[in-house]
């Protein structure tokens, strides 16, 4: 894999959505997977060692992307866990309060999000 084998969970209510995202980022070579839903994002942490990257949709029903991240940052595996919001809703603000690395608005164009996920993981790498 040309981006180190680095691991991504997208979470993301939407199938196709889903689906887009880690088809996408497989293409450019980084391994990644996804859920529909906070609650399985979760309880897939809890199984797996944690990804290298998160990207999360702020809305969502049931669980929020916000009540997401902070369930997640409450976890000590994952307290330095980078963050990538990809959401209509998110706006620099809200950005900064969950302390995330990034955000994408939505609609997007997917050079913007791999951009943002490319820029990430150097800062890991390094």
């Amino acid at each position: 894999m040309k981006n180190n084998g680095k691991r991504i969970l997208v979470v993301d209510d939407d199938q196709d959505m889903c689906a887009l995202l880690t088809e996408s980022l497989r293409g450019v070579g980084y391994g990644a997977a996804s859920c529909q839903s906070a609650e399985t994002a979760l309880a897939m942490l809890k199984r797996m060692p944690p990804p290298d990257l998160l990207v999360v949709d702020l809305r969502m029903p049931d669980m929020s992307g916000w009540e997401l991240i902070e369930a997640v940052r409450s976890d000590p595996r994952c307290t330095g866990l980078p963050v990538v919001i990809l959401s209509a809703l998110v706006t620099p603000d809200i950005a900064s309060r969950l302390n995330a690395a990034a955000f994408v608005r939505k609609p997007f164009q997917f050079p913007d999000l791999a951009a943002a996920v490319d820029r990430l993981v150097s800062k890991q790498l390094n």
